[in-house]
């Protein structure tokens, strides 16, 4: 499938899309390459904030269906994915700001 239909599919219909990406052949490095790093994509190309919170909606369907987390832990499991996100965001602005200060970051 092309990039193309694969971003249209996974925005418009996620939960049939995971199942049919579950479906794939494919190693952690092969599916993190090609769709998780699409769906992390999403947020920052967004000029709405509505977009970006659809964003965390795929991540939801995603996780749910590739990891298969029970039912009772699902959003639990999500929540944990989203704040180590933040984490290394975090870590990655930090490192550069302390190497060479926060002035020369803006």
């Amino acid at each position: 499938m092309n990039l193309v239909d694969r971003i249209k599919n996974i925005l418009l219909q996620p939960k049939s899309e995971w199942a049919a990406i579950e479906r794939e052949p494919g190693d952690a490095g092969y599916l993190f390459s090609n769709y998780v790093a699409i769906v992390a994509a999403i947020p920052p190309v967004c000029i709405l904030s509505i977009l970006g919170l659809y964003s965390l909606y795929l991540l939801h369907t995603g996780l749910v269906a590739l990891m298969r987390p029970t039912p009772d832990r699902a959003l639990v499991y999500t929540i944990a994915v989203i704040v180590c996100v933040v984490i290394v965001w975090v870590v990655i602005f930090a490192v550069p700001a302390a190497l060479f200060g926060v002035g020369m970051m803006m």
